[in-house]
């Protein structure tokens, strides 16, 4: 019910996996262990460090843009309008068309499909809760990732665990 609450119980869970995934690290890429070993701990632990990897990548690329539009901002004497009357359509598409854009809409899809596919299933009607639900489809990986990062600092600083 409370965002510390549940920072808390976020942390403990990802924590938790990352103590599991070095416990169990000899199960990795082993047959013995079948899809577990093979398939389901490998591809979770890519994924997961793919995700942070990736959005913090992405975080630097974008304050990299932000300091260049401001550089030339700058040279324009702050003229916002300077830059709009020479948006170049060839520009936007390139930027609708790059890896993260396209892979945050494919995410959004997906979520926006197995939410949709959930409440059929369930008889429940989206559209009075649509704005939370799309809301919700949109930060929750950036919470995600917000508190897969702290557990992996915890753990690299020896923080105590609080079970």
């Amino acid at each position: 019910s409370k965002l510390s609450e549940l920072t808390k119980q976020r942390i403990r869970w990802y924590r938790g996996a990352l103590q599991n995934y070095m416990k169990y690290k000899h199960m990795f890429f082993h047959s013995r262990y079948g899809n577990l070993g093979m398939f389901f701990l490998p591809v979770n632990l890519i994924g997961t460090v793919f995700v942070i990897f990736t959005f913090f990548l992405m975080v630097l690329n974008y304050i990299n843009d932000a300091l260049n539009y401001a550089s030339k901002f700058s040279f324009v004497g702050w003229d916002v309008a300077a830059f709009f009357g020479g948006l170049d359509m060839n520009y936007v598409i390139s930027f609708l068309t790059t890896t993260p854009i396209i892979l945050g809409a494919m995410g959004l899809t997906l979520g926006a499909f197995v939410l949709y596919v959930s409440f059929s299933i369930n008889k429940e009607t989206l559209a009075k809760n649509l704005s939370k639900y799309g809301l919700y489809l949109f930060f929750f990986p950036f919470v995600l990732i917000f508190f897969w990062t702290l557990a992996i600092v915890y753990e690299i600083l020896g923080i105590e665990k609080k079970w």
